[in-house]
């Protein structure tokens, strides 16, 4: 099951919403990665979800990504890889 699921989330910056895109990529059974770029296509952050519920997630200190943001992307990252973990529904376990 190699598919990868892309699109793009608005995220609260400090200096105002900005664009970012994700990726995730799946490594069933064990996990699924989420990358986070911004639109000048650098990583600012990932998180590796593991099947046994563990979450790894990493935000680049550079960044000016306020609390509401943070959240959103750690909430993106749950949302498409439930989607690798239940697939009878597109919302996963949304």
């Amino acid at each position: 099951m190699e598919r990868i699921k892309k699109g793009t989330i608005e995220v609260p910056m400090i200096d105002g919403n900005t664009t970012v895109g994700f990726s995730a990529v799946p490594d069933i059974p064990s996990s699924v990665e989420v990358f986070f770029k911004d639109n000048e296509g650098d990583t600012i952050g990932y998180a590796e979800v593991k099947y046994n519920g563990s979450v790894q997630f990493h935000l680049e200190e550079a960044r000016n990504i306020t609390d509401d943001g943070k959240k959103k992307l750690f909430a993106t990252a749950l949302s498409e890889a439930s989607k690798f973990y239940n697939p009878e529904t597109e919302e996963g376990g949304q």
